[in-house]
């Protein structure tokens, strides 16, 4: 409401160089870039792919950009978070909802995320039937834990017919 006494957000998973050792594996002298097309979080498994000139790529290991490497293991790393770096505790990530169309359904889907400590930074609905709505929400949470718990919370909800995980963030494609 007021933009000129907005404090600056903190950036979500960095798309820049990595700072500091938030990445355990990576060669002296090696930078590191995460991948924008999987957003990988904090606990996830991560690999990363060596790009010549411009450092290392990290991605999560389950990454659809990754079959472009499949018949390069040279390029690839063996990379893991490192549990002790102080690292920014807002990461962004993206699920999808099939939601029933039914009174307080998005309300009570939106409290249950709010209740189990994460923030809803975009909703898109990408569907809209007489019964259900499909939407994507883009989530501010802690990391790889965090999503998988909201998720199981999310599929409980009975209101939910379907909650699954998406690599790309709102206005990306997967292939970036």
């Amino acid at each position: 409401l007021y933009p000129d006494i907005a404090e600056p957000q903190p950036s979500q998973t960095p798309a820049g160089p990595v700072e500091g050792p938030m990445i355990m594996g990576l060669g002296a002298g090696q930078t590191g870039r995460f991948g924008r097309c999987c957003d990988p979080l904090p606990g996830e498994r991560v690999v990363g792919i060596v790009q010549k000139g411009r450092g290392v790529e990290i991605h999560a290991i389950d990454c659809p950009a990754l079959v472009a490497y499949e018949d390069q293991p040279e390029r690839w790393l063996d990379l893991r978070w490192n549990p002790e770096a102080g690292r920014n505790p807002v990461n962004s990530s993206a699920i999808e909802l099939a939601l029933a169309n039914d009174p307080g359904a998005l309300g009570r889907v939106c409290t249950l995320i709010g209740e189990l400590g994460a923030n809803i930074s975009n909703i898109d609905f990408t569907e809209r039937k007489p019964d259900f709505y499909r939407i994507r929400v883009e989530l501010e949470l802690r990391d790889v834990k965090h999503l998988n718990h909201i998720i199981r919370a999310l599929e409980a909800e009975s209101s939910v017919a379907v909650v699954s995980r998406l690599r790309e963030r709102m206005g990306q494609k997967a292939a970036e």
